[in-house]
């Protein structure tokens, strides 16, 4: 099982957008919390992904991370519009994070780029899960959020 965990620079709200783009795709996150970096730095991870350029800045040194990736995609917080146009924005980074995911995390965490991995929640935490055959190794991935107050 790989566990992945969000957490981002500063504290703020759960933002009703992220949550409506993940109820598409059947996952609810409305009882998430947004939590900072702090929380995660004395643990162990296979590897920490910042996921914009003010987050891959700000955070801080892993030393328990074995790799450090950096992938540049828009804040969808800060996307102008209507709800719609704005949602939208939320869809293509949700979309590009799962396709990233998959394409490059899980094969090294579970095995064969074959065993297509699948985007499951369970209980209070998103999991990636392998379809059918366990996976070949235990590993955590940090998604930092890089979200900020007043945006």
């Amino acid at each position: 099982m790989v566990q992945a965990e969000s957490a981002g620079v500063e504290r703020t709200a759960v933002r009703p957008l992220a949550v409506e783009a993940m109820r598409e795709i059947g996952i609810d996150v409305s009882h998430q919390t947004s939590k900072t970096l702090d929380a995660y730095l004395d643990q162990h991870f296979d590897a920490v992904v910042t996921v914009c350029d003010a987050a891959n800045e700000a955070c801080p040194y892993f030393s328990n991370a074995a790799q450090r990736l950096h992938w540049s995609f828009p804040d969808p917080s800060r996307a102008g519009g209507t709800h719609e146009e704005q949602l939208q924005c939320y869809r293509t980074v949700r979309d590009g994070l799962r396709r990233r995911i998959e394409a490059e995390l899980m094969p090294a965490l579970v095995g064969s780029a074959a065993r297509r991995p699948r985007l499951t929640e369970r209980r209070e935490t998103l999991r990636f899960e392998p379809p059918r055959r366990p996976p070949l190794s235990e590993g955590r991935a940090s998604f930092p959020d890089t979200r900020r107050a007043g945006r």
